[in-house]
């Protein structure tokens, strides 16, 4: 991991890498679902789809890209 964050950030001290590496990932680009509908963000969406249960069935696709973004955020803070 801590060489994928040296390659990325440019950086090779590790504590500015880790830095770089986690401003990187929150940049707006590195966001799942690129290809939400705009159906699932529109502002009826976000009145149906305020919970877990609501979210499954009105915003299927916002709610997949949902759950791989925790996926990959868990697996990141745990290889960190």
């Amino acid at each position: 991991m801590l060489e994928i964050m040296k390659d990325v950030s440019n950086e090779t001290n590790v504590t500015k890498a880790r830095e770089q590496f986690l401003k990187r990932l929150n940049q707006s680009d590195m966001y799942f679902g690129d290809e939400i509908p705009a159906n699932e963000s529109n502002e009826n969406a976000f009145k149906k789809c305020v919970s877990v249960k609501s979210a499954k069935i009105y915003c299927p696709v916002r709610w997949k890209a949902m759950e791989e973004m925790f996926k990959d955020t868990y697996q990141v803070w745990v290889s960190l």
